[in-house]
């Protein structure tokens, strides 16, 4: 599935979605996320617009520069439970 990005500028871009499963947790019980890639010059250019994405319509967008990945953007919610599962998953493997 594929959408348009639109740029400040009146160019639009292709922008790929990806959904990615998620394993234990909260994120199990909720819909999972919209996964948006954009061009880092995109977000140069429109900043407010992608955190309000981020933060209101809880989307995930991974920043893409030459057409390589290097940098995601997610809720902050999200971020806190990720770090928390690595947190808790860090733990019982020094326990094992």
């Amino acid at each position: 599935m594929e959408r348009r990005w639109k740029s400040g500028r009146g160019r639009t871009h292709q922008v790929k979605h990806r959904t990615n499963g998620y394993q234990k947790g909260y994120m199990s019980r909720i819909e999972k996320p919209q996964v948006v890639t954009i061009p880092a010059t995109e977000l140069n250019l429109r900043a407010g617009n992608v955190l309000r994405r981020v933060a209101v319509d809880r989307e995930h967008v991974v920043i893409e520069r030459s057409g390589h990945p290097i940098a995601i953007m997610l809720p902050i919610h999200d971020y806190q439970a990720l770090m928390k599962s690595a947190e808790h998953e860090s733990s019982t493997t020094q326990n094992a």
